[in-house]
């Protein structure tokens, strides 16, 4: 769907268009979009254990993923948390930030002291340019990620699955909506309004087609589009019939929560968003100046170590602040 002209055009600097990878997504559009396989895939029973198949079909979720302009504003907003924890890092003799490694999870990469300045510097045309460079290089390795999960497909007799301006996405509340290849995560895309395809790592055989007769089960799949779309959906239907159907799914689980909950006030159904931010740890040297004995940066403490220290307590890292509003945060 197309949100704005020229999204993934570069410019060079003479203002001359760069229409590549536009041409690119294009031709991988056009090959998915053949109608000698696309309107099987929306309405008939294929193969996934075809190869062929799920190359392309990993292929196109992965550059589907990618390409979406959520995905720049993840990219800015992951930049910002980064430039604002760097911020308050302590500074060795030249003012740079005395940081060693910068820690995302389980992978840990070593600070780049002219990466950090670059990143700095960068304006916001500059920003755009470095999301549409972004996008290949991350495709063939999500591709290869999705190639292993395992793949089955929910179908229904009638139009009744919606889709969105984010139709790629995770659902569980323990993962952010885009960490398609985190521990666990099932990732799920709607094809069409009689099609969902599923990718998960469970133990179980793949390969398979679920019929899906519960029409509150289908409310659960329009509350997963709806609550991870920053745009809007797309359906079929008449939008009130959808979204009464999601709201009598959203009750049923809210009185199931309350049910297993007694005595919680502000119980809540589950969200199948994460908890909302990046998570980005700071490893920091310790010869850094102005601060005495720094062994680590923000939110860098081992977990036995954390639970001693009171959160009204000066934070061991040296800062200053007091402990829960530096890294107990």
């Amino acid at each position: 769907m197309a949100v704005q002209r020229d999204l993934y055009t570069l410019f060079s600097q003479d203002g001359a268009p760069d229409y590549r990878i536009e041409q690119e997504f294009s031709r991988l559009e056009g090959v998915v979009s053949d109608l000698r396989f696309w309107p099987d895939l929306c309405d008939d029973f294929i193969d996934f254990g075809s190869l062929s198949i799920r190359k392309l079909l990993s292929l196109f979720l992965a550059t589907l993923f990618l390409r979406n302009p959520a995905r720049k504003g993840s990219m800015i907003e992951f930049r910002q948390e980064l430039l604002e924890l760097l911020d308050q890092a302590p500074r060795d003799r030249h003012g740079i930030p005395a940081v060693e490694s910068i820690v995302l999870g389980d992978r840990e990469v070593p600070f780049d002291k002219d990466g950090w300045r670059a990143m700095k510097a960068l304006s916001e045309d500059e920003l755009h340019q470095q999301f549409i460079h972004s996008i290949r290089p991350q495709v063939g390795a999500l591709a290869q990620g999705l190639m292993k999960k395992r793949w089955s497909m929910l179908f229904v007799d009638e139009p009744l699955f919606v889709t969105s301006t984010d139709p790629v996405f995770v659902i569980d509340p323990d993962l952010q909506p885009s960490q398609l290849l985190g521990k666990g995560a099932k990732v799920i895309c709607p094809i069409s309004s009689r099609r969902m395809l599923c990718l998960d790592d469970l133990d179980e055989p793949g390969d398979q087609y679920y019929p899906l007769d519960d029409t509150k089960a289908v409310g659960l799949y329009t509350y997963f589009t709806w609550v991870n779309t920053t745009g809007f959906m797309i359906s079929p239907r008449p939008m009130p019939i959808v979204l009464q159907e999601m709201l009598e799914f959203m009750d049923d689980e809210k009185c199931r929560y309350e049910q297993d909950n007694p005595g919680n006030e502000e119980a809540e159904y589950p969200s199948s968003r994460g908890n909302g931010h990046f998570g980005i740890r700071l490893k920091c040297s310790a010869t850094a100046y102005g601060k005495s004995h720094v062994t680590s940066g923000p939110l860098v403490l081992p977990a036995q170590e954390k639970q001693k220290i009171g959160r009204n307590a000066s934070c061991p890292c040296g800062s200053g602040e007091k402990y829960k509003r530096c890294c107990g945060r």
